[in-house]
Formats: structure tokens, C-alpha cells, sequence
């Protein structure tokens, strides 16, 4: 082998030699901060693996959270009310709006969601929700509300909406046949056949009077008129 053969050989050696070194120190290096936590104690180790990420997680939904309602919800109509099926009539619900210092809420949206099976409120068409609009006030209610058929308790629920501030209520309500299950149309019809029992005697009443005023004249009419004949006196010349 030559010397220049030699020397080339040696200088590769030196070169590979060095580089794996400087991979190992490297990698050394590399290693000792791969995971500084290992290097501290258990109780800090639990600190920074646990502790820390579940603040940051808590204050990133504080930060979420939607802030507190300025909105006060004060319910006026219909709370506890018995809707009475055999008539078809319901207690309309009504709310009033007002803010943190107790003033009316003008033009706050208003929605009264009914539960769209078993018992319940129907509106106009068949919705069993309603949104109005509330008055210089501060109150909304709704109208048309008919109870359907099916007896029992449900709630309606209500939910205000001014600007970015929403707050919600629950009206309690129920459903029942009322007394006796009486419709409005028999009612009508008692009441239309007592008047007409009425009108019928007052009638009566009115046609005997008269009768009995035309007997009484007739029999007054009918009466003899007798003349007397008295004594007559003739005297002189006065």
C-alpha cells in the first residue's frame, strides 16, 4: 500500500472518529433536555405536569363563559292556571322584562315554547310556540293559546332575548275537563231555554192581566143602572 493510500485511510479514520463523537455528545446533549421534567421531584413533577394544564384549561372557560344577565324575568299571567278542555279556553302566559335597575326592557324578544306532545297549549295554526315583542312596559303575553285534548301538567317555557343578554323562566300549567265537563254550547242552551221559560211567563202573566182588566170593564159595562122615582112636591107659585 502506498503512503498516499495510507495517509487517505488515517484521515478517514480521524473524520469518522469524530463525527460518531460529536453524535454522542450531541446526543447527550439532546437528552438532557428532552424531558427536564424527570430531573426535578415527584411533587413538583405532578405540579407542572397536572396542575398548571388544568388552570389554563379553567381560566380558557371562564374566559368562554357567557357573562352574567342584566335581565330580570318576572312572570305576570298564567302561572298555575287549569286550562279547562271542555270550553277551549287557556290562561294566557305573560312575562315582564325589566334590567338591573328595574326598569322596563322596551322591544325584548320574548318566546313561549309549549311541549310539543302530551298535554299542552296550541296557538293559531297549530304552533305551540309564540315570540312577542315587549311593550313601553317591559310586558309580553302571548294570545291564541287553546289547550288540546289530553289532561295533565306541563310547563311552557320562556326565553328573553335583548341585545346579548338572555334570560330564561318556566310557567307551570295543566290541563283539566273543568266542572262536569260542561261545553260553552250547553251552557248557551240552558241559558237560551231559561229565557225563553221566562219570556214565556212574563207573556202569560201579561195576557191574564189584560184579560182580567177587559173582564173587570166588561162586567163594569155590563152592570144595571137603576132610576128611582122620588116623591114629587107641588107647591106655589115664589
Amino acid at each position: 500500500m502506498s503512503k498516499c493510500s495510507s495517509r487517505n485511510l488515517s484521515t478517514r479514520t480521524r473524520a469518522l472518529n469524530y463525527t460518531n463523537d460529536t453524535r454522542r455528545s450531541l446526543g447527550s446533549e439532546i437528552g438532557s433536555f428532552r424531558d427536564p421534567i424527570q430531573a426535578v421531584s415527584p411533587e413538583v413533577h405532578l405540579f407542572l405536569r397536572f396542575v398548571i394544564p388544568l388552570g389554563l384549561a379553567v381560566a380558557c372557560w371562564a374566559q368562554q363563559a357567557a357573562p352574567p344577565t342584566r335581565l330580570k324575568l318576572n312572570i305576570i299571567a298564567g302561572q298555575g292556571a287549569v286550562n279547562n278542555i271542555g270550553m277551549r279556553v287557556a290562561a294566557q302566559p305573560g312575562v315582564e322584562v325589566l334590567d338591573e335597575k328595574n326598569a322596563p326592557v322596551v322591544g325584548a324578544e320574548v318566546i313561549f315554547q309549549a311541549p310539543v306532545d302530551g298535554p299542552t297549549v296550541v296557538a293559531y295554526g297549530g304552533s305551540q310556540a309564540q315570540t312577542v315583542k315587549t311593550d313601553a312596559k317591559g310586558q309580553a303575553q302571548a294570545t291564541g293559546f287553546l289547550p288540546n285534548a289530553q289532561v295533565g301538567p306541563f310547563r311552557i317555557l320562556v326565553r328573553v332575548t335583548a341585545g346579548n343578554d338572555i334570560v330564561e323562566g318556566v310557567i307551570n300549567q295543566s290541563n283539566g275537563q273543568g266542572p262536569k265537563g260542561t261545553k260553552v254550547g250547553a251552557n248557551r242552551k240552558v241559558i237560551w231555554t231559561v229565557v225563553a221559560v221566562a219570556a214565556a211567563a212574563a207573556i202569560g202573566g201579561g195576557v191574564a192581566a189584560k184579560r182580567g182588566g177587559d173582564t173587570t170593564a166588561a162586567a163594569a159595562s155590563k152592570k144595571p143602572v137603576s132610576i128611582g122615582a122620588g116623591p114629587i112636591t107641588v107647591g106655589g107659585p115664589r
